[in-house]
């Protein structure tokens, strides 16, 4: 193993006992191995608070794992320790990315240290601080998957329902860059933000009539529920839906039958490809982070409430180091 600085044998991390309300995280010290020998550790300075963070918390995904869990997924510090058949960037890098694999674990990012796989976490963007790359990485590899799913050419229109959350202010810029006309479908409170992303027209939400939208060449949908079968409904022929919350199995199976508009789920897993392409994107000045809000570590509970019941747009960041 190779290290930049002695690494403590602690580390301060949240962690809930069991599946409840935000309370139920706590932040306590916890042991910090060396890293596996194909693996790093990254000295955190940011993570975020994301959805899949709160239906874990919750108790939604308890199929995959029992508590304690872990919370955070987005990665943003430095390498401080690899082991001997580690691949990825050296010790002292500045990186960010995503943990992938089962999203419920002991230890996640919403720690002082964390341990990653190489095909994790990539050399950072250098064009805005580290601690808000944080706010991107899962949410603009939501929105880059699921874009590139639709197949979008220059001046194709595509709806993306759910446009003003961390994934969809994500997509609005990787469509617009892609070249493609951006219809968002949000709240009239976000309009000025969506529109100020790139999108050229916006969508009340509340009073849609879906009857009277004009048709779209694709569709991403990142919320979900019911009306996914609506958007299929107002996709040209050969268009295509991508789906980042594919909770209608039936729906998406059924689609690839004759004459029905394809839904593609969004798998979005982290990968050195796709994690070097966003960060281009970032540097090149196509793609900023949208933040709501920003917590320490030690008030993770509070970020999760935020999320959970604050419809302010943007991300929520963890500031591990304050």
């Amino acid at each position: 193993m190779t290290m930049e600085n002695q690494m403590p044998t602690s580390m301060r991390a949240a962690q809930a006992d069991a599946f409840g309300d935000p309370p139920v995280l706590k932040v306590r010290d916890v042991p910090l191995r060396p890293p596996r020998s194909d693996r790093a550790v990254v000295r955190m300075l940011a993570t975020t608070v994301n959805p899949l963070d709160l239906e874990a918390r919750r108790g939604e995904l308890r199929a995959l794992r029992r508590p304690p869990i872990g919370t955070g997924l987005d990665v943003a510090g430095h390498i401080v320790a690899a082991g001997k058949r580690w691949k990825g960037p050296p010790v002292g890098t500045p990186v960010w990315g995503a943990l992938g694999g089962l999203p419920v674990k002991k230890l996640m990012a919403a720690a002082e240290y964390v341990e990653v796989r190489s095909g994790w976490v990539v050399e950072a963007p250098t064009r805005i601080p580290l601690t808000e790359a944080a706010a991107l990485p899962v949410a603009a590899l939501t929105a880059h998957l699921g874009l590139r799913s639709l197949r979008l050419r220059p001046g194709a229109r595509v709806l993306i329902r759910g446009a003003s959350g961390g994934v969809g202010t994500a997509a609005i810029q990787i469509a617009r860059h892609l070249g493609a006309h951006v219809i968002a479908l949000c709240s009239p409170r976000n309009n000025d933000l969506c529109l100020s992303l790139g999108a050229q027209e916006t969508v009340d939400y509340h009073s849609l009539d879906w009857n009277s939208l004009a048709p779209v060449d694709a569709a991403f949908d990142i919320v979900g529920g019911d009306d996914l079968k609506r958007l299929t409904q107002v996709v040209q022929n050969g268009g295509r839906v991508s789906a980042a919350v594919p909770d209608r199995p039936g729906l998406i199976v059924a689609s690839v039958l004759p004459g029905r508009t394809s839904i593609r789920p969004v798998l979005a897993l982290p990968s050195r490809r796709h994690l070097n392409d966003l960060a281009s994107l970032i540097d090149l000045g196509h793609l900023a982070p949208v933040v709501a809000q920003r917590f320490p570590l030690a008030q993770i509970a509070e970020a999760h409430h935020h999320l959970e019941t604050d419809p302010t747009p943007g991300k929520r960041i963890i500031d591990i180091v304050t």
